[in-house]
C-alpha cells in the first residue's frame, strides 16, 4: 500500500514540474497535464492512505503468531505478544500487558475482487483483555489496546455501503484464557478471525 503513496507523491511532484512548464510557455495542453497528472496523484495518495493500515494475506497461511504468557504481578495477569508473519522482515513481536484472565483480538478483512482473482486484506483492529467472571474483578481496570492511531475511514465506510467490489468482515476470534501459557497462529478468512494451536 505504501507503493501506491510513494507513486501518487511522485505524480504530485510531476505535476508541479509542469505547473512550472506551464508558467513559462502558457500552453492549454501542459495545463490540462498538470489538472490530470495532479488528480491521478491526489487519487492515488488518499487510495494508499485508507488501505494502508491493511496487509496482504493468504487464507491458507496464517497472519500472525500470537504467544499468551502469564506472569504474576500486581496489577497485570498476562503477556500478549503477537508477530505479523505476512511482512517478510517481520520486526520482533509486539508486546501487550494484560489485565483479567482472558483475551481476545478484533479487527477487520477486505476482499477486493478484480478481473483476475481477488485481493485478500486483514488489519488487527484492538486487543481486549477481561475477566471470565465478573465477581472477582480486581481494582484493575480490564485493558484495551487500539493498534491504529487513527480511525479506518475505509472499514467505516465498507460497513455502511455495498459495493460490488469489495467485500468487508468484522473479525473477531473468541475469547482465549490468559491463565496459561499457549501459542496459536492467527488465520484471516471470510467467517473472520480463527485461531489454531501451534
Amino acid at each position: 500500500m505504501q507503493i501506491i503513496i510513494i507513486l501518487g507523491i511522485l505524480l504530485a511532484l510531476v505535476s508541479l514540474a509542469l505547473l512550472k512548464l506551464l508558467m513559462l510557455r502558457r500552453r492549454f495542453w501542459i495545463g490540462v497535464c498538470f489538472i490530470l497528472i495532479l488528480l491521478l496523484g491526489l487519487v492515488l495518495s488518499f487510495i494508499g492512505y485508507l488501505f494502508s493500515p491493511y496487509r496482504i494475506f493468504d487464507e491458507n497461511k496464517p497472519v500472525a503468531l500470537i504467544e499468551s504468557t502469564p506472569v504474576k504481578a500486581e496489577i497485570y495477569d498476562a503477556v500478549l505478544a503477537i508477530k505479523h508473519l505476512t511482512n517478510p522482515k517481520s520486526r520482533r513481536p509486539e508486546k501487550f500487558l494484560l489485565t483479567g484472565n482472558r483475551w481476545i483480538i478484533e479487527g477487520n478483512i477486505l476482499k477486493v475482487k478484480l478481473n483476475k482473482g481477488e485481493i485478500n486484506l486483514y488489519r488487527i483492529a484492538r486487543i481486549r483483555s477481561g475477566y471470565i467472571n465478573p465477581g472477582n474483578l480486581r481494582p484493575f481496570p480490564e485493558l484495551a489496546y487500539n493498534l491504529s492511531k487513527r480511525r479506518d475511514i475505509l472499514g467505516d465506510f465498507l460497513n455502511k455501503q455495498k459495493l460490488d467490489f469489495i467485500e468487508a468482515f468484522t473479525g473477531t476470534v473468541s475469547y482465549r484464557s490468559g491463565d496459561e501459557k499457549a501459542e496459536f497462529y492467527l488465520y484471516a478468512a471470510d467467517s473472520g478471525f480463527r485461531l489454531e494451536k501451534e
